[in-house]
């Protein structure tokens, strides 16, 4: 996983994009912080994930909905 190669678990992803703990992000800043660790996804990638993170296309990626995504695609801390 491009996460674990920069030693970050999504979790720790996650906790650096919601710098001030409001659990939710604006899913602009979470785009902006994929390019910022530089994880090299190409714009459809990127454009994907939003999708699917953003269970209620509002614009914002909220815990739950980021913990939804993890669990559905079998994503966690230990890959």
């Amino acid at each position: 996983m491009r996460l674990a190669k920069k030693c970050l678990t999504p979790e720790a992803f996650y906790r650096v994009c919601d710098d001030s703990y409001a659990r939710s992000v604006p899913t602009k800043k979470f785009e902006n912080m994929l390019k910022v660790f530089n994880l090299q996804l190409s714009r459809a990638q990127v454009s994907r994930l939003i999708l699917i993170l953003d269970e209620d296309m509002e614009g914002n990626i909220t815990l739950e909905e980021y913990y939804n995504a993890l669990e559905a695609y079998a994503c966690s801390s230990n890959e």
